[in-house]
């Protein structure tokens, strides 16, 4: 399945210490798509003193770019400017490093993905 991924997109939301948990992770996903473009659907922290995950991941070769997902927005237009640029970019594959969330969320969050066309 790896040789058929061009294209990887990596659903983690959190700041600096949740992208630290997670760092085996990312070295595994650079290892086993090592062909594939990776990039990162991630909030951006509202709060200054948090460090998004960025700080971590920049220069290192793990991703190759984010999408920044918009935490706690109501506005359909930001949304649909996101899920616009995610299908433009046309992802293979999808994984999700996220905490475990509620059903309803589990349920809005697939369909968003559906909607930007992620298939897998």
């Amino acid at each position: 399945m790896t040789g058929l991924v061009k294209r990887l997109l990596i659903w983690r939301m959190g700041s600096i210490g949740d992208t630290v948990v997670a760092l085996p992770v990312f070295h595994l996903l650079a290892r086993q798509f090592a062909d594939a473009e990776r990039r990162v659907l991630t909030n951006f922290p509202v709060n200054g003193n948090a460090a998004p995950i960025q700080s971590v991941l920049e220069n290192s070769g793990l991703v190759d770019g984010y999408f920044a997902y918009p935490m706690g927005t109501r506005s359909l237009a930001r949304l649909m400017n996101l899920r616009r640029e995610i299908a433009d970019w046309r992802p293979d594959l999808v994984i999700c490093l996220n905490e475990p969330r509620g059903r309803f969320a589990q349920w809005r969050d697939l369909w968003f993905l559906k909607l930007c066309g992620v298939r897998r």
